[in-house]
C-alpha cells in the first residue's frame, strides 16, 4: 500500500531490539512486558544485498525506505545499506505506516501460531506490542493531530482504530471486502473495497461514495479530505478515479489496459499509480503519463513525495523488486526468483552462484550466465572470472563442467558415487570429493584416485596447493594428498565432518556435526570449542584470527583469535513460527563475509546496527 511522509520525521529513541509480547488477542496490551533481548531479537548484522521476497508495502522519504513482504520480512534501507528487522512471525506482511510520535506500525496476514491477522508497533528500543485482529490485515494508515495519533487497520469488512489507548478497537463495518484504507484528521476514513470507494467518520457509518465497477479497488490515497484518488475496476474497466469538491463527486480520470494495484497522490502536481506487469502511471497536474518498468513483474505498492519542486517515488513488487523514481526516470531492479545452492566470489565485485541448476553472476545485480546444455549444476569453485568449475549429476553419472566466461565444457565421471564438493588449484589440478571415499581429479584425466581408507562418504575438499589437498567426511574422516598418495590423518573425533577451508598450510579449519570445529596449524588437528550444538556445514577463513562457520538453520559464529562470537542472520528464527530459509554457502574476501541462502538472499556481514540513529534513518 502507498504511504507518503513529510520531512523531519524523528522517531523518539532508536534501538529496535525486539521482544515477544502480547498474546495474539485483539486485546493485547500496548505496554507489553520485558522479554528476552538475546540475539534472536537484535537487528541482524547483515546487509541484505539481494533477496527475491515478494514485497507488498512501502513507506519512504528521501532518507529511508521501509518495505514489508512475505515470510515476515521488514527491510529498512538507508545510505548505510539494507537491513532486516526480525518480526517473530512467518506470515505475509502487507503494509507499513510511520508516525513521528508513536513509531512504526506493520500489519499482515494471520500468523501460523494463532488464527488472527497481525498488527505490530515498534517504538524506541523495542517492539511495543503485537495484536491479533479478526482476519488478515491488508492495510494500515494513520494521521497525527494535537490530540494524538490515530491509526486505522483494515480486516476483511471491518476497520479497526488505534487511538493511543493501547488497543486496536473495532471502528466500523464497511460490509464488503476491504483492500486499502486512507485517513485524514477529524476521522475521515476512505476505504478502497470491492466495487467502489467508501467513506466513514466519527459516529457515522461507512457509506459508498463511489459506485465503481464490480471489480476491486486496491488502492486509495489523498492530499485532502476532498481530494482523493483510487485505483481499481473490473477486467476491461481498469481505472483511476478522483474526488474533487464534494464527497460523492468521483470521476474517472484515467483508463488503463493494465490492472493498477496502488496509488499515491503526494501533491497537486504529483501522483503515481503502479500495477501488473510493471505498469506505472505518473500525474504531473495536467496529464497522465503511462510508463512500464522492465522487467515486467507486478508492482504492488508505491510511495511518492516531493522535496521542494523535485519529485520522488519508490515502487516495490514481486521478486524483491525496488524501483526508485528521481530525475524523471526509474532506476532499480529485482532478483531472480531462485534459491542459491552454492556461492563463491572471484572478488567482492564479481561473484557467482548456482540456482535452479544454472550459473548466475553478481556484480551489483544478478545476471544469468549461459546454460551448461541441459545439465543441472549443484556446486562450484571459482578460479577467475573466466575460469569457473561446477559439478552435478545425471541419473547415475556425475559430471564436472568448466566455464570460460562464454561457454561450458563437460567432463563425465562414470561412477555411482555422488559428487559432493569441488576444489581447483588450476586447470590441470581439479579435485572432486565423492561418496564411498572416492576423489576424482583432472590430474588423472578424471579417473578415480585410490579409494581413501577407511571408506567413508567425503563431504568437503580444500587445498593449499596442487600437492597439498585435504578431504573431510563422515565419522571424523580427514585425509591429505601430497601429490602422489592419500594419507589418513587423526581427527580426534567421530563426528561427521561436513566442510573444510583454509588460508594457508598453517591455518586449515574443518567443521561438522554437533558444533564440531577442528583446526590444523601444521600437521596436527586440534578441537576448537565454539560452545554451539548446531550442525556446522559452512566454513571460511582468511587467517588464524578470522574464522567463520555457519549452520543451515541460521547460526553464524566468528573466531577473532581470542574467542568465539555468535550471531544469527534471523532468516529462519521466529518465536511464533518456524521458517524454512536455509544457509547454503559462505565465502569471504578479507573483512568481507557473504552468505547465500534459500529464497535468493545474499547477505554481507556488517557491524550490527543497534539503533535507528546508527542506520541514519531520519
Amino acid at each position: 500500500m502507498i504511504r507518503t511522509i513529510t520531512l523531519g520525521i524523528l522517531l523518539a529513541a532508536v534501538s529496535f531490539l525486539l521482544y515477544a509480547c502480547g498474546s495474539g488477542s485483539p486485546d493485547a496490551p500496548d505496554d507489553g512486558d520485558d522479554g528476552p533481548t538475546g540475539s534472536l531479537y537484535a537487528i541482524p548484522p547483515f546487509h541484505v544485498l539481494s533477496h527475491c521476497m515478494n514485497l507488498q508495502g512501502v513507506w519512504a522519504n528521501e532518507l529511508a525506505t521501509i518495505t514489508v513482504g512475505e515470510m515476515g520480512m521488514v527491510f529498512i534501507t538507508t545510505s548505510a545499506g539494507r537491513f532486516l528487522l526480525p518480526t517473530d512471525v512467518n506470515t505475509k506482511l502487507n503494509d507499513v505506516w510511520v508516525s513521528t510520535m508513536r513509531g512504526v506500525f506493520v500489519v499482515g496476514d494471520a500468523a501460523q501460531a494463532f488464527s488472527a491477522g497481525v498488527a505490530m508497533r515498534f517504538e524506541g528500543d523495542r517492539r511495543i506490542a503485537m495484536w491479533g485482529l479478526n482476519s488478515d490485515v491488508p492495510a494500515v494508515h494513520g494521521y497525527e493531530s494535537r490530540a494524538g495519533v490515530y491509526v486505522y487497520a483494515a480486516t476483511n469488512t471491518y476497520i479497526h482504530n488505534w487511538g493511543n489507548s493501547g488497543y486496536f478497537d473495532q471502528y466500523g463495518d464497511v460490509g464488503i471486502h476491504i483492500y486499502d484504507v486512507w485517513s485524514f484528521p477529524n476521522e475521515h476514513v476512505y476505504v478502497g473495497a470491492m466495487g467502489g470507494v467508501y467513506l466513514g467518520g466519527g459516529l457515522s457509518d461507512f457509506g459508498k461514495v463511489y459506485d465503481g465497477t464490480t471489480g476491486p479497488y486496491y488502492g486509495v490515497s489523498g492530499i485532502a479530505v476532498d481530494s482523493v484518488m483510487a485505483v481499481g475496476g473490473a477486467v476491461g474497466n481498469y481505472e483511476i478515479v478522483r474526488l474533487a469538491g464534494t464527497e460523492n463527486d468521483f470521476e474517472r480520470v484515467y483508463s488503463s489496459d493494465k490492472q493498477l494495484l496502488d496509488i499515491c497522490w503526494a501533491d497537486h502536481d504529483w501522483a503515481v499509480a503502479v500495477g501488473k506487469d510493471g505498469a506505472n502511471v505518473l500525474y504531473d497536474g495536467d496529464r497522465w503519463i503511462s510508463l512500464f518498468i522492465d522487467p515486467s513483474l507486478d508492482l504492488r505498492a508505491v510511495a511518492a513525495w516531493k522535496v521542494d519542486s523535485e519529485k520522488f517515488a519508490v515502487a516495490v513488487g514481486d521478486s524483491g523488486a525496488v524501483f526508485r523514481y528521481a530525475n524523471d526516470d526509474w532506476e532499480g531492479g529485482a532478483s531472480p526468483r531462485v534459491s542459491w545452492n552454492d556461492f563463491m566470489g572471484v572478488s567482492p565485485s564479481v561473484m557467482y552462484a548456482i540456482g535452479d541448476g544454472r550459473l548466475f553472476r553478481y556484480d551489483g545485480g544478478w545476471s544469468r550466465e549461459p546454460l551448461a546444455g541441459n545439465l543441472a549444476l549443484t556446486d562450484l569453485y571459482c578460479l577467475a572470472e573466466d575460469s569457473v568449475w561446477a559439478i552435478g549429476r545425471v541419473l547415475m553419472d556425475n559430471f564436472v563442467a568448466s566455464y570460460d566466461g562464454a561457454s561450458w565444457v563437460t567432463h563425465w565421471i562414470a561412477s555411482l558415487e555422488t559428487a559432493n564438493d569441488i576444489w581447483a588449484a588450476d586447470f590441470d589440478h581439479v579435485f572432486v570429493a565423492c561418496d564411498f571415499g572416492t576423489v576424482y581429479s583432472s590430474v588423472g584425466s578424471w579417473a578415480p584416485m585410490s579409494v581413501i581408507q577407511p571408506v567413508q562418504h567425503l563431504r568437503g575438499i580444500w587445498g593449499s596447493s596442487p600437492t597439498s589437498v585435504y578431504v573431510v567426511g563422515e565419522n571424523g574422516t580427514i585425509c591429505r594428498w601430497n601429490g602422489s598418495m592419500w594419507t589418513p590423518m587423526a581427527s580426534g573425533t567421530t563426528e561427521h565432518l561436513l566442510a573444510i577451508h583454509g588460508s594457508s598450510e598453517q591455518n586449515i579449519v574443518a567443521v561438522g556435526a554437533n558444533g564440531t570445529v577442528l583446526r590444523n596449524a601444521g600437521n596436527e588437528w586440534t578441537a576448537m570449542h565454539p560452545a554451539i550444538d548446531d550442525s556446522l556445514t559452512l566454513v571460511w577463513c582468511d587467517g588464524p584470527d578470522n574464522i567463520w562457520a555457519a549452520s543451515p538453520a541460521g547460526a553464524v559464529i566468528h573466531f577473532d583469535g581470542a574467542g568465539w562470537m555468535r550471531t544469527n542472520t534471523q532468516l529462519n528464527l521466529r518465536a511464533y513460527d518456524t521458517r524454512g530459509i536455509t544457509h547454503n554457502a559462505i565465502w569471504g574476501a578479507g573483512e568481507d563475509l557473504y552468505i547465500a541462502t534459500d529464497d535468493g538472499f545474499l547477505l554481507q556481514y556488517r557491524q550490527a546496527p543497534t539503533t535507528l540513529d546508527d542506520l541514519s534513518l531520519w
